[in-house]
C-alpha cells in the first residue's frame, strides 16, 4: 500500500494526522504509542482518497503515531511511523508571574492564552495611568513570554493587565532601583 504524507500537526490539546492513498481497496490501521502503550485510534476518509484523525490531549509529552495498511485479504504492515511533541491544553488565559520580580530593569512575563485570538498586555501605575503597551494584536492558543525594559519608569510597584475576548486578568509586578 501506498501512502503519500504522514502529516502530524499538535496544538495545545490535539494532534491532527493526515494521509493520502490513491489506491482503491486499501486499509488502514492508525495506533497512538505513549510510554510503550498502544492505542488505536478512529480516521475518516473522503471519496478522493485523503484520510484523517484527531488525537486529543490532556497531558504534555512524546507521542509516536503509527500508520499501518494492507491491501484486502494481505497481512498488516507498517507504512510509517513518527513523533511529535504534543501539549496539554491551555484551560485559562491567564498571567503567570514574572521573572525575575522584583527586577531592575528587565524582566519576562509569561501569561498563557486559551483560544486563538486579540490579545492586549498593558502596564499601569498604581494611579492607574498607562505606562507601557508591552503587545497587542493575534496570539495563538499556549504559553507565551513578552520581556519588559523598564528602564525609564521609577522603582515602585505596577499592574500588568491583560485583556482579550471574554477574558481579563492582572498580575503585580515590583521594580526596584
Amino acid at each position: 500500500v501506498a501512502v503519500s504524507g504522514f502529516d502530524l500537526t499538535a496544538t495545545p490539546g490535539q494532534v491532527d494526522i493526515a494521509w493520502n492513498c490513491d489506491e482503491p481497496g486499501a486499509e488502514f490501521r492508525l495506533s497512538r504509542v505513549i510510554d510503550g502503550a498502544s492505542s488505536e485510534l478512529p480516521f475518516s476518509a473522503d471519496a478522493e482518497g485523503r484520510y484523517s484523525a484527531s488525537d486529543a490531549v490532556s497531558e504534555s509529552g512524546q507521542r509516536e503515531y503509527r500508520l499501518q495498511g494492507r491491501m484486502a485479504g494481505e497481512d498488516w504492515m507498517l507504512i510509517r511511523s513518527d513523533n511529535v511533541q504534543a501539549s496539554a491544553p491551555v484551560l485559562r488565559s491567564q498571567i503567570a508571574s514574572n521573572y525575575p520580580n522584583p527586577f531592575n530593569p528587565k524582566t519576562d512575563i509569561r501569561f498563557s492564552v486559551a483560544e486563538s485570538g486579540l490579545v492586549r498586555l498593558s502596564v499601569f501605575d498604581l494611579q492607574g495611568r498607562q505606562v507601557a503597551t508591552l503587545f497587542e494584536g493575534v496570539k495563538e492558543a499556549g504559553d507565551h513570554v513578552v520581556s519588559w525594559d523598564a528602564r525609564g519608569l521609577g522603582s515602585g510597584i505596577y499592574l500588568v493587565q491583560m485583556t482579550g475576548k471574554g477574558f481579563s486578568d492582572s498580575r503585580k509586578v515590583v521594580l526596584t532601583k
